[in-house]
C-alpha cells in the first residue's frame, strides 16, 4: 500500500506528493496519477504545482524515456514561469535520458531564445533538422530566427567596438596646443584649403593667443581636428571611427523602424480571403477592434477539433493478419478515448495566410478478444501537434494491459503496442489533421 509520509505536507495534492508505492504496479499507477494531475494544474496554469507533480513522477518513474518527457514537462512549467535557466537545465536532461526525444531538444532551443543565446539555439535546432526532421518548418523557422537574431547581435557589438574606439581617440588622444600668434591689425589671418566647399575665416583674438578657424558647410573645424581624427559622412562632421553599414548588412538587419499598418486593398479582397473570414471581417464578429488591418486574428475551433478527434479516434480499429498467432478474425478495437477535451485547437489569419495551432495528449482504452480470452489495457500519445509532420508517427508511452492471459504479451507488443493497431492510430491522427485544414 501507499504510505501516508505526506501527510504534513501541505496543499491539494498532499496525498500523492507524499506517497509511497510499495510494488511496481502501485507505482505505475502512481505515477499516472500524478501525470494526470500535473496537466490538470498546466492548464490552470498553476505551473508550480505542475512542478511539483512532474518531479515526483521522475522519481517515481523507472522508464527513462518516460522520465525524459517528464523532465521537458518541468522544463515546460519552469519555462512559463519565467525560469529559463532551470527550464534550458531540465530540457537537456531530457536528451541525455532520450537523445531520440525531439520535444526535449526544441524545449533547449526555446530556452537558450529566451536567454538571448542564440548562436547555441541555432546549433540546437540545426542538429533537430540533420538528426530527426529535415523538413520541419517550425523549426525551420526558429533558426532562421535565431540566424537573424545572432546577426543583429554581432553587428550591435561590432558598432559598440567603433564607439569604444572613438571614445578613446577622444579622451586618450594629446591634443597639440595650438600655435599662439599675435593679433594682425593689418590684415587677418586666414586657413588655406583645397575644399571647393564655400568657407567663412573668423579670428578669435584673446589676450594670450588667438585661435584661426575655418567655417564651411560641414560646421566649424579648428586646427586640431585632424589630429582627433575626424571626417565628413553625408555632410556632417562625426568622428572617423563612424561605420557606414554596407548594404549587405543593411539587407541583413532589414527595415526595423515602426510602421502604422493600415487597410489596404489587398487585406480586404474577397480574392485573397476566404468567404467566411471576409463575413467574419465585415461582420466585426470575431475582429477584434485593434485589428482593424486585418494582420492577425486567431479563432478557437477546440469544441469541433474535441469532436471530431475523438470520434476519427474511436472508430480505430485493426484486424490481426492471417499467419499471425492471434485465431482467425481477432480484432482490437477502442473503447474509450479520455482527455481530447484538455487540448486546443485555433486557426490563425495571418495577412490573409491560415496557421493551424493544435495540441492534444490522448489516452486510449482498447480491447482484443482472443477466442473466449479478453485483453485490455490503454496506450497513452503525449505530444499530438503541430511539430509532428504527417507520416512520422507519433510519441506513445504509459502501455498499459490490465487484463489478459500471460502468454498473450508478446502477441501485444508486437501487434498493438509497436505497430498494427498503433500504425492505424497514427493515421487516424493523420487523417483527422488533414480534416481540419480542409474544414477551416
Amino acid at each position: 500500500m501507499m504510505g501516508g509520509g505526506g501527510t504534513a505536507m501541505m496543499g491539494p495534492h498532499a496525498d500523492v506528493l507524499g506517497a509511497s508505492p510499495s510494488s511496481p504496479e502501485e507505482a505505475e499507477r502512481l505515477v499516472h496519477e500524478l501525470k494526470e494531475r500535473a496537466k490538470g494544474a498546466m492548464k490552470a496554469k498553476a505551473f508550480p504545482d505542475a512542478e511539483r507533480l512532474y518531479q515526483k513522477a521522475i522519481q517515481v518513474s523507472t522508464n527513462p524515456k518516460e522520465k525524459a518527457i517528464l523532465e521537458s514537462n518541468v522544463s515546460l512549467a519552469h519555462f512559463h514561469m519565467l525560469k529559463y535557466d532551470t527550464s534550458l537545465t531540465h530540457a537537456r536532461t531530457a536528451t541525455e535520458l532520450d537523445p531520440t526525444y525531439l520535444k526535449g531538444h526544441w524545449r533547449m532551443g526555446q530556452a537558450l531564445m529566451q536567454l538571448k543565446r542564440y548562436a547555441d539555439a541555432m546549433e540546437v535546432y540545426s542538429n533537430i533538422l540533420a538528426t530527426f526532421e529535415e523538413n520541419n518548418k517550425a523549426v525551420q523557422k526558429e533558426l532562421d530566427k535565431a540566424t537573424v537574431l545572432h546577426q543583429q547581435e554581432q553587428l550591435l557589438l561590432l558598432q559598440d567596438n567603433f564607439d569604444d574606439m572613438d571614445t578613446d581617440t577622444d579622451t586618450n588622444t594629446a591634443t597639440p596646443p595650438l600655435p599662439t600668434t599675435k593679433p594682425n591689425t593689418n590684415k587677418p589671418t586666414t586657413e588655406s584649403t583645397s575644399t571647393n566647399v564655400p568657407q567663412k575665416t573668423t579670428t578669435t583674438s584673446t589676450s594670450d593667443e588667438t585661435v584661426v578657424t575655418t567655417k564651411n558647410a560641414t560646421g566649424e573645424f579648428s586646427k586640431s581636428d585632424h589630429v582627433k581624427g575626424y571626417k565628413v559622412v553625408n555632410g556632417k562632421k562625426t568622428s572617423y571611427f563612424h561605420h557606414e553599414m554596407t548594404e549587405k548588412e543593411k539587407k541583413l538587419i532589414g527595415d526595423i523602424a515602426p510602421k502604422r499598418l493600415e487597410p489596404s486593398v489587398q487585406q480586404t479582397s474577397s480574392e485573397l480571403i476566404p468567404e467566411e473570414d471576409a463575413d467574419a471581417m465585415n461582420n466585426k464578429k470575431d475582429t477584434s477592434a485593434w485589428n482593424k488591418a486585418g494582420t492577425w486574428e486567431e479563432r478557437n475551433v477546440s469544441a469541433w477539433a474535441n469532436d471530431t478527434l475523438t470520434q476519427a479516434l474511436k472508430e480505430v480499429t485493426f484486424e490481426f493478419p492471417k499467419g499471425s498467432p492471434a485465431p482467425p478474425g481477432s480484432v482490437v478495437r477502442v473503447t474509450r478515448v479520455k482527455h481530447v477535451s484538455e487540448g486546443h485547437a485555433s486557426v490563425a489569419t495571418v495577412r490573409s495566410k491560415k496557421r493551424y495551432m493544435y495540441e492534444f495528449h490522448v489516452s486510449i482504452e482498447w480491447e482484443l478478444k482472443l477466442g473466449s480470452e479478453t485483453c485490455r489495457g490503454s496506450m497513452v500519445f503525449p505530444d499530438i501537434d503541430g511539430t509532428v509532420e504527417l507520416g512520422d508517427g507519433y510519441d506513445m508511452t504509459d502501455f498499459i494491459t490490465t487484463e489478459g492471459p500471460p502468454d498473450a504479451k508478446p502477441l501485444l507488443e508486437r501487434f498493438v503496442k509497436n505497430d498494427g493497431f498503433r500504425t492505424n492510430v497514427h493515421a487516424a491522427i493523420d487523417e483527422w489533421v488533414r480534416l481540419f485544414q480542409s474544414t477551416y
